[in-house]
This record gives C-alpha cells, structure tokens and sequence, in this order.
C-alpha cells in the first residue's frame, strides 16, 4: 500500500463496484493467493506476437510472465495463436488486473 503524497496517510484502495467484487469473490473461492494462475490467450497471429504479449503483461501489471514454448500453439491455418501463461501472483485483484491489460491488446481475441 503507498502513501498519499499531500498528508503522508496511506492510500486506501478505492471501492470496486458490484461485478468486480462479484469477480473477485468468485476467483478467491476457487483458488489460493498467492499462487500460480494460468491463463490462456488466443490471438491473431497477423497482429500480435507472443513476446508482444508478454511485454504487455509486464508492463502493465509488473508481474513476471514466464515463456515456454511448450505453451504455443498456432492454427492449423497460421491464422490464430495460442499461448498459456503460468504466472504468480499475489491476490484476485492481480488477476483481473492482467484480464484488463489483456483487453486493451489490440489482436487479442479471447483469454480465460
């Protein structure tokens, strides 16, 4: 938790709304934080590599994203990739956290 810069208090995380604490509710009944998480990224192979992907998710999240090559898949067409990351984090919010980095790559068509 940082400290406000002005009073020198810390800083609260602010409220979530409804659907996020419903999610976070949900990610924290069925798995342990901290803790490996996977997730699972299909993208378009024309627009997004996978070191694209990983830069992304560190950059945004400042969390390591580990790369194995046994975690690629491409489309029998070449059109579509798939990558698996096994990633530790700390809590639920870290998970949705690398969720919303995930939806702002352009060339990302689904995650899970």
């Amino acid at each position: 938790m940082g400290r406000n810069a002005l009073s020198g208090s810390p800083m609260t995380e602010p409220p979530h709304d409804p659907e996020t604490e419903r999610l976070l509710a949900l990610l924290e009944s069925q798995h342990d934080f901290p803790g490996r998480y996977t997730f699972k990224v299909i993208y378009r192979a024309e627009q997004v590599e996978v070191m694209t992907l990983v830069e992304a998710l560190q950059a945004g999240t400042g969390l390591t994203v580990p790369v194995q090559a046994d975690k690629m898949r491409s489309s029998s067409g070449g059109k579509f990739g798939s990558v698996s990351f096994d990633i530790e984090v700390q809590s639920a919010d870290q998970v949705l956290e690398v969720y919303r980095v995930l939806r702002e790559i352009e060339g990302v068509v689904s995650y899970f």
